[in-house]
């Protein structure tokens, strides 16, 4: 009898009260919150479950409490300035779910290369849209400020995760390209908002330093608003960028610089980036089962390196741009993010989009942001991932970096004999080790055999170096490269990514702490990292694949003191 009285209530009569609660609390100009609440506790109630308990599985925000995410000694910053607190059903009522805009051929946003535009009035309209926001009060969800504080409370943990006492980051792992391409795409919407209906399809351009001709800071962004006091002078044009920057210029030729440069894409976006999880970053999941920390290609370089090479030299973390707290503080930040989120679409098409995730947990995954209505938007990962939804697209661009597929320094056989007499500088033991020197360990992998076994391995398959362990700390910005079969310590020290030996580079930039975060699971600085360096096509290069060993070669490069890791392994991996 019970059963058939929660059936009559649940199927008939409370949906019949439920609507008209509902319907009454909007047929109201503004909806009567107390209404509208009943009507919601009750749809709980009746049906077992809201939008709210629907994301308890979902990774996202809890933004019922922004806390202070940045601790420094000498400037404590609190990016929570202005930014409203929710209750869970104050939530439930203000925000809504992301629907895709409805856009045609003739209204499409286009993003054009920076270095390329020459159209003054575009310029002048998109310096006084910017002018306009950084004069709105702070408590004015548009204000640049604020939008910029939006970016320091996803990336340096002021927020939890939901239903989780763990701190939420968006670097780092693989929600970095969703989280930036929903952030750009509402910062792109509210520039339009306030150049009027007649710029509707104003489209933020992109900072294409992967090409020769965009190697340089913008001049559009050299005067006016667009303009930014915390960048280093001396990187002004015609300084060429140094794409694997860390805290010293390299003393390199502008041809060299453009040749190291492009070379280092190749690794990069190509033989580095062969499985989803290289290039995407780890596949971080709700909880504390589901925590990891390792970042992808792109991420890594030129992403990290850009951000650097722009801020100051002077400050103590380079802002604002070398730092996740003041970095969008900088109007460079978005052109600079408008590349990357080019190139996540540029190495999708490289393999076809076969390198695609297929995660649930991925797609479930939601941020929140202000659209250019001043509206509250619940986004979802699964939002993010098909960019012809979004009403906007790219010119393309050359991709000369293709074509840079780094040689051998020394010529395999020849390499061989001198790494036949080698001995280890630098024990990994059970204890770690520590990333004070240079150090050169054997590495054992698995050989595959049979042809038929090999090919099919050649085609799913990516080996991988896994230096694992690595207690760094998310204070501090680290570096260290990684070579393979490199003769010496030397000839390694004095090499970068144009030679085939090179592997890859672990390069951070300072996260920032949280001041709360002294026992919580995630936010305390001593979690560990781990870096994944895809090397199936180096090996094929260095002629090396059927060796049942290799040799790795650690160079720190600065930010190391203290720093360890546990060891070095070999893996394998599906590349999807």
């Amino acid at each position: 009898m019970e059963n058939f009285l929660r059936y009559a209530a649940t199927r008939v009569i409370l949906p019949v009260i439920f609507i008209t609660l509902l319907l009454t609390s909007f047929s109201v100009d503004p909806p009567l919150p107390a209404v509208k609440q009943k009507a919601q506790t009750l749809f709980r109630w009746v049906f077992g479950f809201s939008t709210v308990e629907q994301r308890r599985t979902s990774l996202g925000p809890n933004v019922t409490k922004c806390q202070a995410s940045f601790s420094d000694a000498d400037a404590p910053v609190n990016c929570c300035a202005g930014v409203p607190s929710f209750t869970e059903e104050e939530l439930l009522a203000t925000a809504v779910d992301f629907k895709f805009p409805e856009f045609n051929s003739s209204n499409i946003r286009v993003r054009r290369p920076v270095h390329t535009i020459k159209d003054q009035d575009y310029i002048a309209r998109y310096r006084r849209a910017t002018e306009y926001l950084k004069n709105l009060p702070l408590n004015h969800p548009h204000n640049f400020a604020r939008q910029a504080n939006m970016h320091c409370m996803y990336c340096t943990g002021a927020y939890d995760q939901v239903n989780y006492d763990m701190v939420l980051k968006i670097h780092r792992t693989r929600l970095f390209f969703p989280w930036h391409r929903a952030y750009l795409y509402f910062h792109e919407r509210i520039l339009a908002k306030v150049m009027g209906e007649e710029d509707d399809n104003f489209a933020v351009p992109y900072w294409n330093w992967d090409v020769p001709e965009g190697m340089y800071m913008p001049e559009m962004f050299m005067e006016g608003s667009l303009y930014h006091f915390n960048r280093e002078e001396t990187h002004f044009p015609p300084l060429v960028t140094q794409n694997d920057f860390y805290r010293t210029d390299n003393n390199l030729t502008s041809e060299e610089r453009v040749e190291a440069n492009l070379a280092l894409m190749y690794v990069q976006m190509v033989s580095g980036a062969r499985s989803t999880e290289l290039f995407m970053g780890c596949p971080v999941k709700p909880g504390p089962a589901g925590w990891c920390m390792g970042l992808g290609t792109l991420e890594m370089y030129p992403h990290n390196s850009i951000h650097s090479w722009t801020g100051k030299l002077a400050n103590p973390e380079r802002e604002d741009m070398g730092a996740f707290y003041s970095a969008a503080r900088d109007p460079l930040f978005y052109s600079h993010h408008a590349n990357i989120d080019r190139l996540w679409d540029v190495w999708r098409d490289l393999y076809d989009y076969k390198l695609e995730w297929d995660d649930p947990d991925w797609f479930e995954s939601f941020f929140y942001f202000y659209d250019e209505n001043m509206q509250l938007v619940r986004v979802k990962v699964s939002d993010m991932l098909d960019r012809t939804k979004l009403g906007y697209r790219y010119v393309e661009s050359p991709t000369p970096w293709l074509n840079h597929r780094p040689k051998p320094l020394v010529k395999p056989r020849l390499a061989k004999k001198a790494l036949a007499k080698k001995t280890d500088t630098g024990y990994v033991g059970l204890g770690g080790r520590t990333l004070d020197s240079t150090f050169t360990v054997r590495v054992p992998r698995t050989v595959t055999v049979g042809k038929e076994m090999r090919r099919k391995e050649k085609e799913e398959v990516e080996e991988m170096i896994v230096v694992y362990g690595i207690d760094a700390g998310d204070d501090v910005a680290v570096r260290f490269d990684v070579f393979v079969n490199m003769i010496d310590e030397a000839t390694a020290i004095a090499s970068d990514a144009r030679v085939r030996e090179y592997a890859g580079s672990f390069l951070t930039m300072r996260s920032g702490k949280r001041l709360d975060t002294a026992t919580k699971i995630e936010g305390s600085t001593k979690l560990k990292t781990t870096f994944k360096i895809g090397i199936s096509e180096i090996l094929e290069d260095l002629e090396a694949v059927d060796d049942d060993s290799i040799w790795v070669t650690v160079v720190p490069r600065g930010g190391v003191t203290g720093v360890s890791i546990e060891g070095i392994k070999i893996e394998k991996s599906k590349r999807r």
